[in-house]
């Protein structure tokens, strides 16, 4: 948890200026949320949550209704937040070609578990090619 209270304040200011700077959120710090972007509320709202809880962060389908430039922007903030905070990151997403790159492990379900393993491995299956030629 990022705003601990096990953590002094220097060490709270120190986190949360780090996840402001992940984040890109300088430039519409003091803005009203109601005023911002798509994208730039996804940004509050995931430094909301990681500032409750840096564990673990469950996302459900984060870049649906995103333009293309701020999916890639999301996807590499949430990598640098892994990195920085090592946080877990269990993802619900439909965005295939995305997933291989900024995954470490997919887990695929329907009706049952058809796949576990490396977003790698995932992107060689048989089940992938089949799934990517639906998607088309």
């Amino acid at each position: 948890m990022l705003l601990s209270k096990k953590q002094d304040a220097k060490e709270q200011k120190y986190d949360i200026a780090k996840l402001i700077d992940i984040l890109n959120l300088h430039g519409f710090i003091h803005n009203s949320f109601s005023s911002l972007s798509g994208g730039q509320k996804r940004r509050v709202m995931l430094a909301r949550a990681l500032a409750v809880s840096s564990e673990l962060l469950l996302l459900d389908e984060p870049t649906t209704g995103l333009d293309p430039e701020s999916v890639t922007a999301f996807y590499e903030s949430l990598c640098a937040i892994r990195r920085q905070f090592n946080t877990a990151v269990l993802m619900v997403s439909h965005d295939l070609p995305r997933i291989f790159t900024y995954t470490d492990n997919v887990l695929y379900l329907e009706h049952s578990v058809k796949f576990l393993g490396s977003g790698h491995d995932f992107e060689k299956s048989v089940l992938c090619t089949q799934m990517m030629e639906h998607q088309i």
